[in-house]
């Protein structure tokens, strides 16, 4: 019964379809909870199939609507006719097919080249190496942090219940530190939040992969 009840939730999170061509993101339990900017990024073709860096040398596939960390609760949907090196026609259908096999081509580079580093060579970095590859918007430069910041600002969420699901506990989360910790639960959130943050904006300024 248990099991029935958990499997019902995580399809109450599934929209009717899955999302093609579309950035994808799942919250990180413990992570997401206490910084909710943060979670697992992934990206999908122009079937829906979803891709996301996983671990050393491991990109995976889904085709359940699922990343890594559970079912995707927030989605934001990208126009393949905006990457450059794709515009091999007007027919949408070669636009998609281009799509697919340069996303294909970047997992099979990062699971053979790519080891995993959780502040340098992320899930965000595996779909920012795609974007740039393909010159979305025309930029070839995309970073973490403005995938981050657009996937948070501007992602929408699946259903109701997927809101519940990737902001509930951060919620609970902030009510009780604040209630019971008052400044000293702010003091303690920033000094995880300004440190971590000031490192992927410093890293996108300055570092190198």
């Amino acid at each position: 019964m248990e099991h029935a009840g958990h499997a019902e939730h995580e399809d109450s999170l599934r929209p009717g379809s899955a999302h093609p061509c579309a950035l994808l993101w799942s919250p990180i339990p413990v992570i997401t909870w206490i910084l909710p900017m943060i979670g697992h990024l992934g990206i999908s073709t122009s079937r829906g199939l979803a891709f996301d860096f996983a671990g050393p040398y491991t990109v995976l596939q889904h085709d359940n609507n699922h990343l890594l960390f559970g079912p995707v609760t927030r989605y934001l949907p990208l126009d393949p006719r905006l990457s450059l090196p794709l515009a091999c026609g007007s027919i949408l259908q070669d636009y998609h097919a281009a799509w697919d096999s340069h996303l294909a081509a970047t997992a099979t580079d990062y699971r053979k080249n790519k080891d995993y580093n959780i502040f340098t060579r992320n899930c965000h970095q595996f779909v920012c190496s795609y974007l740039s590859g393909v010159a979305y918007k025309g930029c070839t430069s995309w970073n973490m942090v403005a995938l981050a910041a657009r996937m948070f600002l501007m992602g929408r969420f699946v259903s109701p219940c997927a809101v519940l699901h990737s902001l509930g506990p951060s919620a609970v989360l902030f009510a009780v530190g604040a209630y019971f910790g008052r400044l000293y639960f702010l003091y303690a959130w920033l000094g995880i939040a300004v440190p971590l943050v000031l490192w992927f904006v410093l890293f996108t300024a300055f570092g190198t992969m």
